[in-house]
């Protein structure tokens, strides 16, 4: 082989080489690249662990805050339920029933005589719950509109009764009524439109009819019926003095007709009434100049009665009547004491028909304005007596019962309203 020969197969081989070697280095750096790829995943791996170990932190974190602020909404939630629930549910039952009253076929009650209660006007069709301050007393129905009421054989005479009705919608909203009656055990002036007279009941002015009954105290007493009063000849002085036992000083003849007219038909529907008044002889005088707080009348502790100008020139005619009856319940309580200080002790002072007087104490359709010398008890008794005996008498419907001069307020539905004392009064005087 010659020298050039050896020196080109030396050059082949070292090419061969060159490449073989170059062949190793690329897979070195081949291998190396994957190594490097390797690490470079394994750093993003522990990157991206580490933003999740950060989200992570912060996920706990942001728990941490606002963990407790999700409990306080729900809470809030729930209670904001439990509002609707209760208040919305109260909404949605609707208003109570409610009637115009109870309808009594009687307003005396005794164990031999037992009394039919029935709702009045009731709306809807509520149910129905019946009970009574006497707690041995008995109803034929408790939970009926309409039942019967039979008190106890033990009851005194006298004894004033509260009759309640419960009514009731389906949601259980309710309203109640209350009605009294008086246990009754066959006395003379148990029976409406009668009256016990010390004289015969023919001897009466004008004459009286024969009653049934009993008269107690004393037992000498007639029982007498009803009476219809006239003044056929126009001298109304003669018929009150005559039939009233009313003496009148200073009145025109209208007026004396006027008096006359009033308690002509009050005492023609109420003897009993009539009976009461006549324990006294009073006199009524007027006079001619006006009272300096305003009232129109002053009833003295003897029974007579003062009526000032004002009574004449500014009250209207239904007013004049209100007065005048008014001021005979003073005439009356003036002789029968007990009347007026039962009356407030059974009502004010026992908390029953409150709603009936005023921050005073006095029965609120009263003018308290006109009291002159301050509102003493006394005074709180001798009013509220007059007053019932006139809103008794002058309010009988469904309507309100006027405020009587400046500082009286009104009463809606007196019979309803002040049951206890309306029925006091029918019981007790008329």
């Amino acid at each position: 082989m010659n020298p050039n020969e050896e020196e080109q197969k030396k050059k082949k081989k070292s090419g061969i080489d060159y490449a073989n070697e170059g062949i190793n280095k690329s897979r070195d750096a081949y291998n190396a690249y994957k190594k490097v790829q390797g690490v470079v995943r394994f750093a993003r791996g522990a990157q991206a662990a580490a933003e999740g170990a950060e989200a992570a932190t912060a996920a706990a974190s942001s728990v941490e805050i606002w963990g407790p602020i999700l409990v306080i909404i729900l809470l809030i939630l729930l209670i904001v339920g439990v509002v609707i629930i209760i208040f919305g549910g109260g909404a949605q039952a609707g208003a109570a029933p409610t009637c115009t009253g109870i309808t009594s076929s009687a307003q005396t009650v005794s164990s031999s005589a037992p009394v039919s209660l029935s709702e009045n006007g009731c709306t809807g069709a509520p149910t129905y719950t019946w009970t009574s301050t006497d707690n041995n007393g008995s109803f034929s129905a408790s939970n009926s509109a309409s039942t019967t009421f039979t008190p106890s054989a033990s009851d005194p005479n006298g004894t004033i009764i509260t009759i309640t009705m419960m009514v009731c919608s389906s949601q259980n909203s309710c309203n109640q009524y209350t009605t009294a009656l008086t246990i009754s055990t066959g006395l003379c002036t148990d029976i409406p439109g009668q009256f016990c007279s010390d004289i015969q009941c023919d001897q009466e002015s004008p004459p009286a009819t024969q009653g049934s009954g009993t008269c107690l105290t004393p037992n000498t007493k007639h029982c007498c019926g009803s009476t219809t009063f006239t003044c056929p000849a126009g001298n109304y002085a003669a018929c009150l003095s005559g039939q009233f036992r009313i003496t009148v000083v200073g009145a025109s003849n209208a007026m004396l007709k006027k008096i006359y007219d009033v308690y002509a038909l009050a005492f023609t529907s109420h003897p009993r009434y009539l009976a009461l008044f006549k324990s006294r002889t009073p006199t009524f005088t007027f006079v001619n100049y006006y009272n300096q707080n305003g009232a129109f009348a002053i009833t003295s502790g003897n029974g007579d009665v003062l009526f000032f100008l004002g009574f004449v020139n500014q009250a209207s005619a239904a007013f004049q009547s209100f007065v005048l009856v008014h001021e005979s319940g003073h005439i009356i309580a003036g002789a029968n004491p007990s009347l007026q200080i039962n009356l407030y002790n059974q009502t004010y002072n026992a908390g029953v028909d409150r709603v009936c007087f005023s921050r005073l104490g006095i029965l609120k359709t009263y003018p308290a304005g006109v009291i002159a010398g301050g509102v003493t008890i006394q005074v709180r008794i001798n009013e509220t007596f007059a007053e019932s005996l006139a809103d008794t008498l002058f309010c009988t419907g469904t309507g309100t019962c006027k405020s009587n001069g400046v500082g009286g307020a009104p009463i809606p539905n007196f019979p309803s309203t002040c049951s206890y004392i309306d029925n006091y009064i029918k019981t007790k005087v008329l």
